[in-house]
């Protein structure tokens, strides 16, 4: 199969799929479809070889408005650009991507049509999200510097609500809601760091979890880290194994 005929079925398939889900957000919304800035639905999660590993959360289809209620709801719930589709004029209005956020410009960006276009929850699991062991989510872990991008990114997000859209999700105080984010992401960098065998680099990711979230020591997954870093070669082989690693997945240093 040349690479043109690939690229050509796929397009086609991922056409299809989201002016399904385009129609069938104008069967639901009716006359409040033109006021839409997206349309999203849950994914289930597979794996590399696509067995299922999350079957995804169903819920019921709802019309969220413009603001608060919006953009709470994609805080809450996730969303996925698998199953997402934008107004382009909605993109346009907005300014398209921040060129400032290198980490989830795409979420961002979400969360900021949300804040000003009323969106669509299909609700019903519509595609499928691969993980795999080269996926770019996992591998940018692999430098530092992602953390504070990460960081950059969810403020942004937090943002596009109101103080009392925050208070009710129970983010009293924005900076230790984000410092707290950016310790668990920063745990998960470790994790991750190990798994590639980069003990160094888990430990620095540790250090700074440490420095973000005072109460650092109640935290189990925090001290689990701790636990398969100072296991050495075992804590590694653990991780391979919960990631699913094969040999000769590590990039270059």
């Amino acid at each position: 199969v040349t690479l043109g005929t690939f690229l050509a079925r796929h397009l086609h398939v991922m056409l299809c799929h989201f002016y399904g889900m385009r129609q069938k957000a104008r069967k639901q919304t009716g006359p409040y479809d033109a006021d839409l800035g997206l349309v999203h639905a849950p994914v289930r999660q597979i794996d590399a070889r696509g067995a299922v590993t999350g079957s995804g959360a169903p819920r019921p289809p709802r019309l969220l408005a413009a603001g608060d209620e919006a953009v709470s709801a994609l805080i809450e719930d996730g969303i996925s650009t698998v199953t997402t589709v934008l107004r382009r004029a909605c993109y346009e209005e907005l300014g398209g991507y921040d060129v400032a956020v290198k980490d989830g410009p795409d979420v961002e960006l979400c969360a900021r049509i949300a804040a000003h276009f009323d969106i669509y929850d299909l609700g019903a699991v519509s595609g499928s999200f691969r993980n795999h062991d080269r996926k770019w989510t996992y591998l940018s872990y692999l430098k530092i510097e992602r953390l504070e991008q990460y960081m950059l990114g969810n403020r942004r997000i937090w943002e596009h609500l109101s103080e009392d859209g925050r208070r009710a999700l129970g983010a009293r105080d924005l900076d230790q809601t984000l410092a707290r984010d950016g310790a668990r992401f920063a745990v998960n960098g470790a994790l991750v760091a190990l798994a590639h065998r980069r003990p160094r680099l888990a430990r620095e990711y540790l250090s700074r979890a440490r420095r973000l979230d005072p109460r650092w020591w109640l935290r189990r997954h925090y001290a689990q880290a701790w636990i398969l870093l100072a296991l050495g070669g075992m804590g590694v082989r653990l991780m391979r194994m919960r990631m699913q690693l094969p040999p000769g997945t590590d990039p270059e240093e």
